[in-house]
């Protein structure tokens, strides 16, 4: 396209040939060109000297992208949450065009980190042409949600004028995944005839050297009771 200011002499016209290109992002001249006829179609432009150009400039602006990696979430299974997806937004690429990418997010505890990546542009994908803006999803672990509950244990005994205790417990089975470990501390004690509360008085689980008790939703501990009953003496 071209605009023209002034006029020519009757019979006389203007033919403008405009040519420019350009692909990738940037700036190029779009330049101007004429030539111009009389009415018998013979060209004079050689015979007008008040003739003067302008160029324009064509321009190709980068296209403005988003790669955002997945976010996910699961109860703690003992296994790492991973999310390889990474989806581009914005402008997006064009077809043909795009990149691979390198997700390294992981989340095995109770807990949310960043699912973070990297990402190299295809072989025929031109870096100027594009302004990327990463974002991270979010990875995220909660509790499991199936309870344990612990239940000291009771015990019982004839009065021997030592102490009774009993430190053993029990706890909901098939809850914990494999390779964590449950122990609790169970505090009671009487020496004379009577009862008194077993109680669960901590507990945590363990994998290896990580306490991983917060991957799990506990109840209410259950106490035991402890019974010393009297001597049977006859005189």
């Amino acid at each position: 396209g071209y605009e023209t200011t002034g006029t020519l002499p009757a019979g006389h016209s203007l033919r403008v040939t405009v040519s420019g290109s350009i692909t990738d992002a940037g700036t190029e001249t779009n330049t101007a060109g004429y030539k111009i006829y009389n009415n018998s179609n013979q060209e004079v432009t050689g015979s007008f000297s008040g003739v003067t150009t302008v160029n324009g400039t064509l321009t190709v602006s980068p296209r403005e992208v988003s790669l955002t990696s997945a976010s996910d979430s699961k109860a703690y299974d003992g296994t790492a949450l991973t999310n390889a997806a990474v989806t581009p937004g914005g402008d997006g690429f064009i077809t043909g065009e795009g990149a691979t990418y390198e997700v390294s997010g992981s989340q095995t505890d109770v807990g949310s980190s960043s699912n973070a990546f990297t990402y190299t542009l295809n072989a025929d994908t031109k870096a100027a042409n594009y302004t990327i803006t990463p974002v991270n999803g979010t990875l995220t672990v909660t509790p499991k949600l199936t309870e344990i509950v612990i239940t000291a244990a009771s015990g019982s005994k004839k009065y021997d004028g030592s102490p009774l205790t009993n430190a053993g417990y029990s706890y909901t089975q098939d809850v914990l995944v494999q390779g964590d470990v449950l122990t609790a501390v169970v505090e009671g004690t009487i020496t004379d005839a009577g009862t008194a509360d077993n109680v669960v008085k901590s507990y945590q689980v363990m994998r290896g050297g990580s306490n991983v008790t917060g991957n799990y939703t506990f109840g209410q501990s259950v106490k035991g009771i402890l019974t010393i009953s009297p001597r049977e003496v006859s005189l």
